[in-house]
Formats: C-alpha cells, structure tokens, sequence
C-alpha cells in the first residue's frame, strides 16, 4: 500500500492523541487509512513519547514488549506518513487552555499544522467550545473511521483486508479480526462492515 501525496492533498488533517496509538490495532488502521489518502495524520515526538511510555508501563515487564519494538513501530508510523511529524509547535502551549494542562500539547500540534480534527477517545478533554476557535473538532476514533468508511467505502474495505492478510503469525479469521476491532471501541465501524457484508 503506498501513499498518495497527491490524491490525499486535498483531504482533512487530523491530529491522534497518544491514546488512539496505544493500541496496535487502532494505530496500524489510523496508519493504513492516512497512508491510502483517505486523511492526512498528524502527531510529535511527545504523542509518540506518551503512547510508547504508556504501553510501556502497562507491559514492560512481559519480556515481548520492549522500548527498541515500540520506537521501531513508531519509526514505521512516521515512514508510511510524509510530512506527518508536527515540529515547533512548543510556543503555543502556555497559551492554551484545556480541562487538563497535559494536553495543550496535543491542541498546540493540532493548531501549528492547521489540522481540522483530533482523533481521541477523550473526548471531554477537548471541549468542543474551546476547539472551535481554530475551527477544531474532536472525533472519537469510532466516529472518525466510520466517517471514513461512508466517504469512501471500498477503499476502507480494501484497507480492513490488507491488515488481516498481514496477520500471519498466527493467522486471524475475518470474524475474529472484526471482534477485535470492535473490542477497540470501533462499534459502529464493525456494526456497518458486518451490515454492507464486506468480504475481510
């Protein structure tokens, strides 16, 4: 799968909070969606900092899962994405104001790089009032996908395919792909897959 400057030049910006990236599922479908054109992802060293240091210290201490996987899996994310890294955007920060001051960081990313939406599961954190200053809105990753899926359907479907197939070891059915997506909060998205009968 290969991007497509070009076709995506055209498409919305969107930051991902470091809570969407957590999982590998969820970052490896926002990756793979951004990565065919359908959006334009957004994220910083400190996003990547947060979701590695996060995995980490819910998962470190099983041997799999070490800081040099995580930071290869992070360097991947920023190789399939040109120009997805958010740079010099520190100077906004004291400026801003959310209900939680660790997360200015992740509006300031989001107003620097002129993006429109905030892929995040918090969405209180990212009150729609303070957002709509910079013409921000924060979709939670379910809204987000499904959005996507209705924009663009066989190209999502195609996306959704193309990580099953990568799933070799062991190999995972279409079922079992679907429920684990929908255990990643994504309800209506799987709700819409099952009820087009995409073939997965």
């Amino acid at each position: 799968m290969t991007n497509d400057p070009a076709a995506s030049a055209n498409q919305p910006v969107a930051v991902c909070d470091a809570c969407v990236l957590y999982s590998i599922t969820m970052a490896d479908l926002l990756t793979s969606l951004g990565e065919v054109g359908l959006y334009h992802p957004k994220w910083t060293r400190d996003i990547h900092e947060e979701w590695i240091r996060n995995v980490l210290e819910r998962l470190g201490s099983k041997g799999s899962v070490t800081r040099d996987k995580l930071e290869a899996r992070r360097d991947a994310m920023i190789e399939a994405i040109p120009d997805s890294m958010v740079e010099a955007y520190e100077d906004l920060i004291p400026n801003l104001t959310l209900p939680d001051d660790d997360d200015r960081h992740v509006l300031a990313a989001a107003i620097k790089s002129e993006a429109t939406i905030i892929v995040t599961i918090n969405l209180k954190d990212f009150p729609q009032s303070t957002l709509a200053a910079w013409q921000l809105t924060a979709k939670h990753p379910d809204d987000f996908t499904s959005e996507l899926l209705q924009s663009d359907l066989e190209t999502v479907v195609t996306v959704v395919r193309e990580m099953r197939s990568r799933r070799k070891r062991p190999p995972i059915s279409a079922e079992d792909f679907l429920a684990q997506l929908d255990r990643q909060g994504l309800k209506q998205f799987v709700t819409e897959l099952r009820r087009i009968g995409a073939a997965i």
